[in-house]
């Protein structure tokens, strides 16, 4: 199950956010309607991930390679978007216990 579910957050970071959001913006041939959607929709998903995040430290059981990405990508939001999903919990920060090696 803890798979499925790693999968699950994966694919979901890469499509819903990762290329939903980025592939429109920089897209130059994008029109400024479809960029606009594609904020909207991007921000719907922050707010999801803002829900699902309330009183986690990260999206499965532990660290894993979904916060990675999910970190990524938000902080790519942060420097390219306007309208930054600043309000999303930064996902796949490091638990004060952890130090890097």
């Amino acid at each position: 199950m803890a798979r499925s579910r790693l999968q699950q957050w994966l694919c979901f970071t890469g499509t819903e956010l990762h290329k939903a959001l980025f592939v429109p913006l920089f897209d130059p041939k994008t029109p400024d309607e479809a960029k606009t959607r594609a904020l909207e929709k991007g921000e719907s998903r922050f707010d999801y991930l803002n829900t699902y995040l309330t009183g986690r430290e990260f999206l499965l059981d532990r660290f894993s390679v979904a916060d990675a990405y999910l970190f990524t990508v938000r902080r790519m939001a942060a420097f390219s978007v306007s309208t930054s999903p600043s309000s999303v919990r930064m996902a796949g920060t490091r638990p004060s216990g952890l130090t890097a090696k």
